[in-house]
């Protein structure tokens, strides 16, 4: 039997998009707002899709709400929510200062080994990523 193929394109009918402050942060105050004001309504929906968690316009990271944010994801994946993570990466098409800034945001992740935090979720991570994203660590 093969898996069902999605689009996890930016207009993915369940993305749920980060808001970090208007400097790109993601701290525990953001993180809260994100969990419980776009996450909780889903927590017990059955969907015929994953969600798309969209981290992708964060530029900076505080670690406190990465190691919570991964707390969270373990939280839902025990609750049966099916989710794929999208994560910040710069891109040709950006202006070069945003698309630095997301290159380090992403460049952040790979050094703290948010790769070896997902492991707590699956032995693979990068099955957690969407599809265009599967190489990231």
């Amino acid at each position: 039997m093969t898996q069902p193929q999605f689009d996890f394109s930016r207009s993915h009918p369940y993305t749920l998009v980060v808001s970090p402050t208007p400097s790109g942060f993601f701290g525990l105050s953001e993180l809260q707002r994100f969990t419980f004001g776009a996450i909780e309504p889903y927590a017990d929906a059955r969907l015929d899709q994953p969600l798309v968690l969209d981290f992708s316009q964060i530029k900076i990271w505080d670690i406190a709400a990465l190691l919570w944010l991964v707390v969270a994801l373990h939280h839902y994946r025990q609750r049966g929510m099916p989710f794929l993570l999208r994560l910040p990466e710069g891109d040709p098409s950006m202006p070069q200062n945003d698309g630095d800034a997301f290159d380090k945001s992403a460049d952040y992740l790979r050094r703290w080994r948010f790769d070896n935090a997902l492991l707590n979720l699956t032995p693979e991570p990068a099955t957690l990523l969407v599809p265009e994203q599967r190489d990231f660590f």
